[in-house]
C-alpha cells in the first residue's frame, strides 16, 4: 500500500463527482415537492429528524453576549427518537428562513445568492424548495440551538399535519449527507501533521 500524499488537500466533498451530482438532482427535481417531502398523516404525532414544525422559539446569544429570541419554523437536527421526554432532556432545532427575508439590497447580487443556495454551495444552510404554501426556504445548521425535548413535542402536536413538512427517504439521505458535511467536514489535509511517534516533533 503506498504512502498517502499527507501534503496534498483532499477535495471538498461539494466538489465530489457523486454529491455534485446528487446537488443538481436535488436542484432539477425541487420544483416536483412529491419527489423531496412526504405529507404528515393526521396520527404521526411524533417528531422525526429533518421535520420542519412551524412554530418555534429558539434562544440566540449575540455579540453583547444578550440573549436573543427567534420565532418561526425549525428544522429538528436530533433523532427522532432523542424528542422523548424519558429519552434525553433537551434536542436540537435549527431556524427556518425564506427567500424573502433575504436582506440582499442589489438584485444581481441576490439573484447569484439565490442560485448558490439552490444550488446547496453553502456548507451550514440546506435549501428548502417551495411546498406549494412556504415559498423558498433554507435552514441555517450554523445557528442551531438545543431545546427542551417537552417543548418540541408541544410545538409538534399543537401543528396541523398539513403545516408540518416531512422529509421522503430521498430527502432525508440528502439532509444527512448535507448536516454531517457541515458538522463533519475535516480541516485542510495539508495542516494536518504526518503520523509519527507520540511526543515527538
Amino acid at each position: 500500500m503506498s504512502e498517502p500524499e499527507w501534503g496534498e488537500a483532499s477535495a471538498s466533498p461539494l466538489q465530489w463527482p457523486a454529491f455534485r451530482a446528487l446537488t443538481k438532482h436535488y436542484r432539477d427535481w425541487a420544483s416536483d415537492a412529491g419527489w423531496l417531502y412526504a405529507p404528515v398523516g393526521p396520527h404521526q404525532r411524533e417528531p422525526w429528524q429533518g421535520d420542519v414544525v412551524p412554530r418555534a422559539t429558539l434562544p440566540f446569544l449575540n455579540p453583547e453576549g444578550e440573549t436573543e429570541i427567534y420565532e418561526g419554523p425549525a428544522m429538528l437536527l436530533s433523532h427522532g427518537c432523542d424528542c422523548v421526554p424519558e429519552q434525553d432532556a433537551v434536542a436540537v432545532l435549527a431556524p427556518v428562513y425564506g427567500f424573502v427575508q433575504l436582506r440582499i439590497p442589489d438584485a444581481e447580487q441576490r439573484r447569484s445568492f439565490e442560485d448558490t443556495l439552490r444550488a446547496n454551495q453553502i456548507a451550514a444552510l440546506m435549501y428548502l424548495p417551495d411546498t406549494g404554501s412556504t415559498g423558498d426556504r433554507y435552514v441555517n445548521f450554523s445557528e442551531a440551538s438545543s431545546v427542551p425535548t417537552a417543548l418540541i413535542q408541544e410545538w409538534t402536536r399543537a401543528a396541523s399535519p398539513m403545516e408540518r413538512t416531512r422529509f421522503t427517504a430521498q430527502g432525508a439521505y440528502f439532509f444527512v449527507l448535507k448536516l454531517g458535511y457541515y458538522f463533519a467536514r475535516a480541516e485542510n489535509a495539508a495542516d494536518f501533521p504526518r503520523p509519527g511517534k507520540i511526543g515527538s516533533v
